[in-house]
C-alpha cells in the first residue's frame, strides 16, 4: 500500500523528502540546543522543553506552507540578487549572535 503523496494548493503532487529532511532537522536543532539554552536563561526543564517543542511547531508549519502548500512556484523577488543574500546572511548572523550572548548578560 502506497501512502499518498502531498498535494500543492493547485492539486500537483510534490516530493515529500525535502520537507521530511527540514522538519526532522529542525527538529534536531530546537531539541538539541533549545532546552539547553533555555535552562541556561533559567527556564525549568518541562518549560523549556515545551517552548522548543513550540517553536519547532511553529516551524514545521512554515516549512510545510513553503515546501508543499506553495509547492515552490513562487519565488522571493530578491532570490536572483547576490547582495540581498549577503544582507540577509549578516543581519541573522547579528541576530544570532545577540541571542547568544544573552545568557552571558544576566
Amino acid at each position: 500500500m502506497r501512502l499518498p503523496r502531498p498535494r500543492t494548493r493547485d492539486g500537483r503532487p510534490v516530493d515529500p523528502v525535502p520537507l521530511l529532511v527540514v522538519v526532522l532537522t529542525l527538529f534536531l536543532l530546537t531539541h538539541a540546543w533549545g532546552p539547553l539554552y533555555l535552562g541556561a536563561l533559567g527556564f525549568s526543564l518541562p518549560a523549556a522543553l515545551a517552548i522548543a517543542t513550540a517553536v519547532f511547531c511553529c516551524l514545521s508549519v512554515v516549512a510545510y506552507h513553503r515546501l508543499v502548500w506553495r509547492g515552490g512556484r513562487e519565488r522571493d523577488p530578491y532570490s536572483s540578487d547576490p547582495l540581498s543574500w549577503l544582507l540577509y546572511a549578516v543581519a541573522i548572523a547579528v541576530a544570532l549572535a545577540v541571542l547568544l550572548a544573552l545568557p552571558f548578560l544576566r
